[in-house]
């Protein structure tokens, strides 16, 4: 069981980071792709909203049903593609990691391994997935045997009752009803969300390294059995590189809530002298800004520690992946 401290692996990452060639550019590049993707989707929502808006009445449906069709296009081939391109950085945090060369095309690695990334991005939805089923299931149990099931049990009262009317069952399933029974429904949505994160973590944790065997050249169910089988006695390890790295999720955290600024001030009773539309991009302008400043400065020096953890707990590989130096 490797018992490497995260200060000591935070220090490796850097000390290695130092020999690299510009990797605050790479960094910055892949961040102000990722985050410019962001904004094109928001941009792109605005365009043809105002768009769609413009084009009332009967004699506007067919330009409407074409622009929201384009719009749906264009927002899902954005976020299809951000996935491969976003594990392209866990690829560069290897390579620093081992002392390689890296390079601008380095970043398009997880399009190149286009079919891996595919499967693993949906074996782990379907593994999280089948965890979320089950904590459904379990908190629905839990729920049924404690008294904030009564107010449900007795809406519905009706649908075990042999005389009851269709007219009445109709009316239990009425867009009214149904936004009535949601305010009900809150112990449960609290549980069910307390049960599957407990769940969810352990899970999490063991999954957590498949990204770097992923572009350590592994097919995607290998990768997940790889990252399991590695973090089985050492989760530990990467439960205290995260803590370590408090500051930098706090961080994130704050650019978010800055981010959406426009809707939250409100909640504090704060109103600016300015529209909404520029309330919105004034906040998002500024939480983008902040949030690519702290990954530019940050966010190699993080995935990193994560990159040199994993060469820690895997075993020797007879042909471990190596690139060319130019």
């Amino acid at each position: 069981m490797i018992s490497c401290k995260a200060s000591d692996l935070r220090r490796r990452a850097q000390e290695q980071l130092g020999k690299a060639t510009a990797p605050k550019r790479l960094v910055l590049l892949h961040t102000l792709v990722a985050l410019g993707s962001a904004l094109l989707i928001a941009g792109l929502n605005i365009l043809f909203n105002s768009l769609i808006a413009d084009t009332g009445g009967l004699s506007g449906m067919g330009a409407r049903s074409i622009l929201s069709t384009v719009q749906t296009l264009l927002e899902t081939a954005v976020m299809m593609a951000l996935p491969f391109w976003q594990i392209s950085l866990s690829f560069l945090a290897l390579c620093w990691a081992r002392n390689i060369y890296t390079r601008t095309g380095d970043l398009l690695q997880g399009f190149r391994r286009l079919g891996s990334v595919l499967g693993f991005r949906l074996l782990y939805g379907l593994v999280f997935f089948v965890f979320g089923l089950a904590a459904l299931y379990l908190s629905s149990a839990i729920f049924m045997m404690t008294p904030f099931s009564a107010p449900i049990l007795e809406e519905f009262a009706p649908l075990m009752d042999p005389a009851a009317t269709a007219q009445q069952i109709e009316t239990l399933f009425s867009p009214e009803q149904m936004e009535a029974m949601a305010g009900k429904m809150t112990p449960f949505f609290i549980l069910f969300g307390i049960v599957f994160i407990l769940a969810a973590i352990p899970v999490f944790y063991r999954l957590r390294l498949g990204e770097f065997a992923l572009m350590d050249g592994m097919g995607g169910g290998g990768a997940l059995l790889c990252s399991f089988r590695l973090t089985r006695k050492n989760w530990r390890q990467l439960v205290k590189l995260d803590l370590s790295f408090w500051w930098f999720y706090g961080l994130q955290v704050l650019c978010n809530l800055i981010g959406n600024g426009d809707r939250l001030l409100p909640y504090l009773g704060i109103h600016l002298p300015v529209s909404e539309s520029a309330a919105y991009f004034l906040f998002l302008a500024l939480g983008t800004a902040l949030q690519l400043l702290v990954l530019w400065q940050f966010q190699g020096q993080v995935l990193t520690s994560y990159a040199v953890l994993y060469d820690d707990l895997s075993p020797l590989r007879e042909e471990p992946f190596t690139k060319q130096s130019p």
